[in-house]
């Protein structure tokens, strides 16, 4: 009798037992299931996620590019040497790039040796301009009283550019020049001033390096990239007629794109002056209200 219980007993506990097991792997089968279902639901909403944020970031560079605009190349002739001048005119011509020839004590038109007062006008004539050439070590207002008398001798006003020659920028003489009525000066980085800058502040301050300084190609192109301004000088020294055309070929392929303005340094900052009263008009509402939208979906995902 105890063997007939005993083994009864065995049989109840192991059939217990069997149906433990199965609950346990319809529990296993079930979680399984249920973590499957989370893991494709998580995905999907990673999924959704990424493509918020991608819309997002496509409005905002969209935006910003508008709101950007064109960057903006000067060219700056700092040699007047009369063959030199008419060298690299037809190039400039060709590429319709008007230059900005900088005029000092030095270097002033009918000089010997220097582009000639009517070569001088023509080229004004054709678009040109000009701006005085600062390169320290004298009184600057004395100087300045002196260039605009030059000036008015051959019929021109006084120009609201300065072109600072290397390592004579100072914050001092920017008062000084401020002081005179110049509103643009122009540097080559000095007193951690950028060469590329994106601002516009009065006064307009653009850097300023040789174009066939090193390292002048990737300025030029993070110009273009930052929507900046940037003013390459130019003179005998070192000068090659083929790399001097690769450079304004760079120059025609950024501008042939409409990232880049090319023309005087009055022409851009009217340029800059237009994009900021339209920057000022595009506070895009539309704009504002997607932004907002795509930022609450993102959090609620």
């Amino acid at each position: 009798m105890k063997k007939v219980l005993l083994g009864f007993l065995c049989i109840v506990l192991a059939g217990a037992l069997g149906f433990a097991i199965l609950q346990s792997k319809r529990e296993d089968q079930a979680q399984s299931l249920a973590l499957e279902e989370i893991s494709k639901n998580l995905n999907s909403l990673r999924e959704q996620k990424l493509e918020l944020e991608i819309e997002l970031a496509g409005l905002k560079k969209e935006n910003d590019d508008q709101m950007g605009g064109m960057a903006t190349f000067s060219l700056l002739i700092t040699d007047l040497n009369d063959k030199f001048v008419k060298q690299i005119t037809p190039a400039l011509e060709d590429a319709q790039i008007p230059a900005v020839m900088a005029l000092s004590t030095e270097q002033f038109p009918g000089q010997r040796g220097l582009i000639k007062l009517m070569d001088f006008q023509q080229r004004l004539d054709n678009g040109w301009d000009y701006c005085l050439a600062w390169s320290g070590g004298e009184d600057f207002a004395g100087w300045y009283t002196n260039m605009t008398d030059q000036l008015e001798k051959i019929g021109l006003a006084a120009p609201a550019v300065l072109y600072c020659a290397e390592r004579s920028y100072t914050p001092e003489l920017e008062t000084a020049a401020v002081s005179c009525g110049i509103t643009t000066i122009i540097h080559s980085g000095e007193k951690d001033l950028p060469l590329v800058d994106t601002e516009f502040d009065e006064p307009w301050k653009v850097g300023s390096m040789q174009w066939i300084a090193t390292g002048a190609r990737k300025c030029l192109e993070s110009t273009v990239e930052k929507h900046g301004s940037l003013a390459f000088a130019v003179d005998q020294m070192d000068f090659d007629d083929e790399e001097f055309t690769a450079m304004l070929e760079l120059v025609e392929q950024f501008r042939s794109e409409e990232t880049l303005l090319t023309g005087t340094f009055a022409a851009a900052m009217d340029y800059r002056k237009e994009l900021i009263a339209l920057q000022e008009q595009m506070q895009n509402e539309a704009y504002e209200a997607r932004v907002s939208e795509l930022k609450e979906e993102i959090e609620a995902v």
